[in-house]
């Protein structure tokens, strides 16, 4: 649809239709005479977009449609009703009058042919075809006039004895107007429909005009545009009309959205008489209407479909495992901070400028400590390996480590075994950095760097026989990879299966191409749902679940930290743009995981929304959500929503994984986080009509008598790629715990004296905390039995939790005293592999959570010195502007304007590759990216350049130039002057402005 191709039509793009049928999905604050489910006809609002599934429009745009009319036949009717109604009530027609009407087949004129005889005026009808003339007659209008043979105003003056016609009700453009002028009978009135029409018109003839005739030019929108307190009113008299059947809408042809070109076809065939009516695809077919479901069957309920999270480790912003991550939630603490130092140059990258498409205008994230450093020995790495390996593959092989631990399960267990590996993850920016610091690449760095090797290190590493797969859809990433192992477990080709996610920003890169897409927030903090949101900030993270088919987990006496009760998964397909959400397409695969799953959505406590805080990407998901939940139940306010970006910021690939840690942390201390940044609602999201309130404090999440405690979990990638979760809290079930012991030993190890004490130390504070919900002995045998066994070792023989405690504290573990257990002890600290299991004669113990392995990290980096994205550096070989100084004081001319200087050499490659007539000249497209650098140095606004002039080449030859920039605020803008000095004198080079700079609107996809 081409800008401009009729006046009334919006900018493009945009989506046609104005007249539309359907049921009511939602409706806003204060909509008072309408519900969702009712059946409605409707106008839509000036930008259109009634050729949809979803159409927004005004209450008092919309009617209930009468019960004895179909959809089909009432979206053909308001827009012609409504347009022939005020013409007849502006021209007064009145029994006995005549009236002309041409064109009288089309859509508008049907209608007024109809209200005519209803008023008992006599029709005058013209009409395009014998075909045409033959239909008017079948409706009571006789002696239509066929305008395409006949002379109709000669035609129309012979019937009435030369006196004309007492009104004229013209939708055609063209001729048809003189015609109706030339054959108004004294004081007539005339009703121009087609009011664009007569803009290209040309000269009309008004000789006949002077009889006190009237001449009207209607515009039906613009009138109910402009008069709103109107349009109820009027509504209801023409669905009255509709329902009594005086007056009815002729429709020709229905067809489905996926013939929209043959509707077009049809309405552009001039032997069509009537509507063409296109049917849209519902959107979701039992949101229109609320739908009570007492009992839901699972999809799957031949056997338990149920996934039991049996391990998990993460490392976020602020957090080095997850009870720190639970600790910095429940204080409703932010870990965003100022980009580090060590990744990039906030002075070289940061611009608060939008326009500059090298700089990023935000310069805030949550990031991740110390991702240069690795224990590459634990894992069996060289240090030349380690250095040439993305910091994404380092981390998530020791957070996947950490999580097998944190199940219970050593190598030794897991070796040869089906455990598939499905991680999010994305292109290397460590390998970038490589590059960008011409660093040399060793056959390392190949492997190194690959997404695929991500998910297949902790494979080869453990000698684990599952599918290694790594998934990129964009931010849904890590939720996709949970599903995928998920579905892989339950079609048995794995028995135990680990997945998550790993995103690192290494290189300024990903800020600078998101903030050119103005998707970033400026202050880098998500403002998930709230009136501020201004785009995503960005974060980082890593993140592993270890997932069991729950009942071999509760066979195996496995900790549960959680269930995924179902996963589901879509696409968008085609929407606004290729990044751009689709709530129907949400909708979907929220109402797929609760009919998998067998719940209702009442049942959900909490939802973890992808909650990015884009100002419409929120409403939409919200929109969504709600949708889906309006398919079961009506309540509202009764469900939480929040989103752990507005903590740790959007971990893009972690983001899913990140979200199901911050879930299954809640179960485990009944008690749900706040989601911060939130103050005052989006406009655009109607909290009080849905089930969903944000949550803004620490609170207690009370058990439903009814059932479990359950959550959903949103991932929503840029992608199209959609993916949502529920999940529930572990099942109650009975511990299995060892008797209790006199003396319990305490075996702890690692594979280096350092690792070790930092071991111990973790330990002695955990007994204190967490730890005092274990018994002593619980304690004992997980260290035995569960725990890999290092070379460094340590062992206690310990009374209870105070004594062990004291004992590492002191460094001072008990002598073995005599006996069985005092000979395990000498025999473990001697390095034999002792069979813990035998001590405890075949009692039984289930796994529970014991501080994580504390590895001994060491810097691994690709140099030793790296300044790659520092200040003040660049590689010889990069295209870079020149660094503009500020000049004290004025300029030479004494004006007072502010000036900034740069000096060139000649060396620069745009002056060493732009040789004119052998000699280096600056190039012309150097000019406006200078003057824009400048500015930014000057601390002035830059924006888009104007009217820019070249005035004399720049030559820099032999010796070094000063090229100064004098700028002047003037009407419209920033005037800028490129001059050099020329022995005594200062030479003009280029002139121009700077305008002040755009601020665009986010986008709405990160989605």
């Amino acid at each position: 649809m081409a800008n401009g191709l009729y006046p009334i039509m919006p900018d493009y793009p945009f989506t046609p239709g104005v007249e539309v049928s359907g049921v009511v999905g939602r409706v806003g604050p204060g909509v008072t005479t309408l519900r969702p489910g009712d059946e409605v006809i409707a106008l839509t609002r000036p930008e259109m977009g009634g050729q949809s599934s979803v159409v927004l429009t005004d209450e008092n745009f919309a009617v209930p449609k009468p019960a004895n009319v179909s959809h089909e036949d009432a979206c053909g009717f308001p827009a012609a009703f409504l347009a022939m109604y005020l013409a007849f009530e502006w021209a007064h027609v009145r029994a006995g009058e005549r009236v002309l009407i041409p064109a009288a087949t089309g859509t508008n004129a049907l209608i007024a042919v109809q209200l005519a005889q209803l008023a008992g005026a006599e029709v005058v009808a013209t009409a395009g075809s014998p075909a045409k003339v033959d239909f008017l007659a079948g409706i009571g209008v006789a002696g239509a006039i066929d305008h395409s043979r006949a002379d109709v105003p000669a035609e129309v003056l012979a019937r009435t004895g030369g006196r004309g016609v007492d009104v004229v009700v013209n939708t055609l453009g063209g001729r048809a107007i003189q015609q109706g002028l030339s054959v108004l009978a004294p004081e007539g009135r005339y009703v121009e429909i087609a009011v664009f029409g007569l803009q290209s018109s040309g000269p009309l003839d008004l000789s006949r005009l002077v009889d006190n005739q009237r001449f009207y030019s209607l515009n039906a929108k613009k009138y109910f545009l402009a008069h709103p307190d109107r349009r109820a009113e009027y509504l209801r008299t023409m669905a009255a009309y509709l329902e009594s059947g005086k007056v009815k809408p002729y429709v020709s042809h229905v067809l489905p959205f996926d013939r929209i070109h043959d509707a077009y076809a049809l309405k552009e065939d001039r032997a069509t008489i009537g509507r063409i009516v296109v049917t849209v695809p519902d959107p979701a077919p039992a949101a229109a209407k609320p739908v009570r479901v007492a009992a839901l069957a699972r999809e799957n309920a031949a056997g338990s479909t149920d996934i039991a999270v049996i391990g998990m480790a993460a490392r976020l912003p602020g957090a080095r495992d997850v009870d720190e991550l639970w600790a910095n939630l429940a204080a409703g603490a932010s870990a965003i901070r100022e980009i580090p130092d060590s990744r990039w140059s906030n002075t070289r990258f940061f611009d608060r400028d939008p326009a500059n498409l090298d700089t990023t205008y935000c310069r805030w994230g949550g990031f991740l400590d110390d991702v240069d450093r690795f224990d590459a020995p634990f894992f069996t790495i060289s240090g030349k390996e380690a250095e040439q390996t993305d910091p994404q593959q380092r981390v998530f092989l020791e957070e996947a480590w950490r999580a097998i631990e944190d199940a219970g399960y050593t190598g030794d267990r897991l070796a040869g075994q089906p455990c598939g590996v499905f991680v999010g993850a994305g292109a290397s920016e460590y390998l970038t950095r490589m590059n960008k610091a011409g660093a040399v690449k060793q056959a390392q760095a190949f492997w190194g760097n690959e997404a695929s090797i991500l998910a297949a290190r902790i494979s080869y590493f453990l000698n684990l026989k599952g599918p290694s797969i790594a998934v990129n859809t964009a931010c849904s990433s890590s939720l996709v990879a949970v599903h995928l192992a998920c579905q892989s477990l339950l079609a048995g080709e794995t028995d135990i299966a680990l997945a998550g996610g790993a995103f690192i920003t290494l290189a300024p890169d990903y800020f600078i191409v998101a903030s050119n897409g103005n998707m970033l927030s400026p202050e880098g903090r998500c403002k998930t749902f709230d009136a501020a949101a201004n785009g995503f900030g960005p974060g980082e993270g890593v993140g592993v679940l270890v997932l069991k088919p729950l009942d071999r987990a509760l066979r195996d006496g496995d900790q549960i930290h959680g269930v995924i009760k179902a996963t589901a998964i879509n696409q968008d397909g085609r929407t606004n743009g290729i990044t751009a959400p689709s709530g129907l397409a949400q909708t979907d695969v929220e109402l797929a995981a609760y009919r998998r799953a067998g719940i209702d959505p009442a049942t959900i406590g909490y939802v973890e929304a992808h909650g990015t805080g884009t100002p419409l990407g929120d409403p939409i998901e919200v929109e969504a959500l709600t949708n889906a939940f309006r398919t079961y139940t009506d309540r509202t306010g009764f469900c939480a929503i929040g989103s752990i970006k507005t903590n740790i910021g959007h971990t893009a690939a972690a983001a899913g994984v990140a979200g199901i840690v911050k879930v299954l942390l809640s179960f485990r201390h009944g008690k749900i986080p706040p989601s911060l940044n939130f103050e005052r609602p989006n406009p655009l999201i109607d909290f009080a009509n849905s089930p969903f309130y944000v949550n803004t404090e620490l609170r207690d999440w009370a058990p439903d008598p009814a059932g479990p405690r359950r959550a959903a979990v949103s991932g929503f990638g840029f992608s199209g790629t959609n993916a949502h979760a529920v999940l529930e809290e572990p099942p109650p079930r009975a511990r299995a715990t060892p008797p209790a012991q006199p003396l319990v030993a305490v075996p702890v190890s690692a594979h280096t004296t350092t690792a070790l004490r930092a071991r111990l130390d973790r330990l002695a504070a955990w007994l204190s905390g967490p730890g005092e919900a274990f018994s002593l002995s619980e304690i004992g045998y997980n260290y035995q039995v569960f725990r890999e066994h290092r070379p460094v070792r340590a062992v206690f023989l310990a009374l209870d939790h105070a004594d062990l405690a004291q004992q590492i504290r002191d460094r001072a573990p008990l002598g073995p005293p005599a006996g069985t257990l005092g000979d395990l002890a000498t025999r473990y600290l001697a390095g034999d592999d002792v069979d813990w299991r035998a001590w405890w004669a075949g009692a039984s113990c289930d796994r529970i959570p014991l501080p994580g392995y504390a590895f001994d990290r060491h810097r691994y980096w690709f140099a030793e010195d790296d300044q790659v994205y520092a200040d003040g550096t660049e590689p010889a070989d990069t295209p870079t502007t020149p660094r503009f100084q500020p000049v004290a004081g004025k300029s030479a001319n004494g004006t007072g304007t502010t000036s900034v200087r740069a000096t060139l050499t000649g060396q620069e490659f745009y002056l060493r590759d732009h040789v004119v007539n052998e000699q280096r000249v600056l190039p012309g497209v150097a000019y406006p990216e200078f003057a824009r650098r400048a500015a930014t140095a000057a601390g002035l606004p830059a924006g888009p350049v104007h009217d820019l002039q070249w005035l004399r080449p720049l030559e820099v030859n032999g010796s070094p130039v000063d090229l100064t920039v004098h700028f002047r605020q003037e009407e419209g803008g920033l005037g800028f002057e490129f001059r050099s000095a020329s022995r005594a004198a200062e030479v003009v080079h280029a002139r121009g402005m700077l305008l002040p700079p755009r601020v665009p609107a986010p986008r709405d996809r990160w989605t």
